[in-house]
């Protein structure tokens, strides 16, 4: 019995821990649990106490990544299912790029809306969706053949 509220007593206060993050020079708070959320993910092997992590001068836990895209990365391990991904389309690239990178699940069944219309994102964490949105490619090919070129963006 004495074990058991060992394990509850420190269970509590991990959950209530919270990390300061210094990503690429800039700035996050939220909790271990946030970060631990998905447990295969690179995030929770990080800070399972298995690994020494860098600290910048401030104390703050210093990931060497795009602070603008990890935004998205801390909002969906704060959201989950209502999560919503960038409507810009490099943007969304360099988001799934990140996904990867910390070996997250990209949200299956995403609609994305960017500033080349809306498209479907496939459920494919490992692969994600790079392409242009469908008929674009086929509406660029047509104007360029008009200007006498016949280069495509897919």
């Amino acid at each position: 019995m004495e074990k058991e509220l060992e394990t509850i007593k420190e269970t509590k206060e991990k959950w209530g821990k919270i990390i300061k993050l210094n990503v690429g020079g800039k700035y996050f708070a939220t909790y271990i649990t946030t970060l631990t959320s998905y447990p295969d993910s690179m995030l929770a092997a990080m800070f399972s106490g298995r690994h020494e992590l860098i600290k910048d001068e401030n104390g703050c836990v210093f990931i060497d990544r795009d602070g603008k895209t990890f935004e998205y990365i801390l909002s969906f391990l704060r959201e989950h299912e209502n999560w919503e991904p960038p409507t810009d389309a490099s943007l969304l690239r360099r988001v799934q790029n990140e996904f990867r990178y910390f070996q997250l699940p990209y949200p299956s069944k995403s609609n994305t809306t960017t500033s080349l219309g809306t498209f479907y994102i496939p459920n494919s964490p490992n692969i994600p969706y790079f392409g242009s949105p469908l008929g674009v490619s086929r509406n660029i090919n047509s104007t360029a053949s008009r200007k006498g070129r016949s280069r495509g963006l897919t």
